[in-house]
């Protein structure tokens, strides 16, 4: 097994450091369907709502270079990983400034990492897409993107759901209530031009993918613990560290909230703190930490 994995690091590796850039504009429709779509739950202390960002320069192909699965088909702009599921498995954020209403963002989308590895889930390969986003000619964010590709289906056993237990030195700092319905879904869709089709197609969702229902998606629930934590201090936080746990299967109502950590540098404001999506039947699907 070590071999296999090594053998596809080296297949692969010619992929790392290859480039693509787009310009998009921050324009006044995006932001007012954003803010639709997102309603009460986004901060309104920046600009332009948080996690506009993921909505800039999508990937604009012909359904002939789509798969079936709705995703661009791989080869075009990733590497060809002879796994037949992938999905967005987290990332991490490091803001630089602020994006600003109508201005002019260039994103340059780099490969800058390969892992393949084996384990218990089976083989995986886990890919780093690196963007930057520059507007006004100064980097606004760097932005991690963790995409993960899986060897084999597995059904989602109800069995393997974890409860999220309390922790005891972890005091509540703010929460919302969130339950995103289908239509929420299908226009977060649109805005982002994501056509991965465990999104809005139930009977593919769960007859090809094996999920128990429509999926969630992973920068909808970044969003959420972006938008609660630039809420709570009244600016968007410096960095933000966030990774998928379990797929938030759309139905059930979720609590985004956010968490102190132990080490504080103030009595107020902790130098570092924890967000967390949990759904009403205690799965945790979502958590992330924050620098202010």
């Amino acid at each position: 097994m070590v071999a296999k994995t090594e053998d596809l690091q080296s297949q692969f590796a010619h992929w790392i450091g290859r480039q693509t850039e787009r310009q998009d504009i921050i324009s006044d429709r995006l932001i007012e369907q954003f803010q639709a779509t997102f309603g009460d739950h986004i901060a309104d202390q920046v600009a332009v709502p948080p996690g506009i960002f993921w909505c800039l320069s999508p990937d604009a192909l012909t359904s002939d270079k789509l798969g079936g699965d709705g995703h661009p088909k791989l080869g075009i702009y990733l590497p060809e990983i002879p796994y037949p599921r992938r999905m967005w498995a987290g990332g991490s954020l490091r803001f630089h400034g602020q994006f600003e209403r109508g201005q002019t963002i260039t994103k340059q989308s780099t490969i800058s990492n390969i892992a393949f590895k084996s384990g218990r889930s089976g083989d995986l390969c886990f890919v780093t897409v690196t963007h930057h986003y520059r507007g006004d000619g100064h980097v606004i964010l760097e932005e991690d993107q963790n995409i993960v590709y899986r060897a084999e289906i597995t059904p989602v056993a109800a069995a393997s759901e974890k409860t999220v237990l309390p922790d005891n030195q972890a005091e509540t700092l703010a929460s919302w209530s969130v339950h995103p319905d289908t239509v929420m879904m299908f226009r977060y869709s649109a805005l982002t031009f994501n056509g991965h089709r465990i999104h809005y197609d139930k009977d593919y969702s769960m007859g090809e993918e094996r999920h128990p229902g429509l999926v969630v998606h992973g920068p909808m629930q970044a969003t959420w613990l972006l938008s609660l934590a630039t809420s709570y201090l009244g600016h968007l936080p410096s960095e933000m560290s966030y990774r998928g746990t379990a797929a938030y299967i759309q139905g059930a109502a979720a609590t985004v909230a956010l968490a102190s950590s132990p080490d504080q540098i103030s009595d107020q404001i902790p130098n570092q703190f924890r967000g967390m999506v949990v759904t009403a039947a205690g799965m945790k699907t979502m958590d992330a930490t924050f620098k202010p």
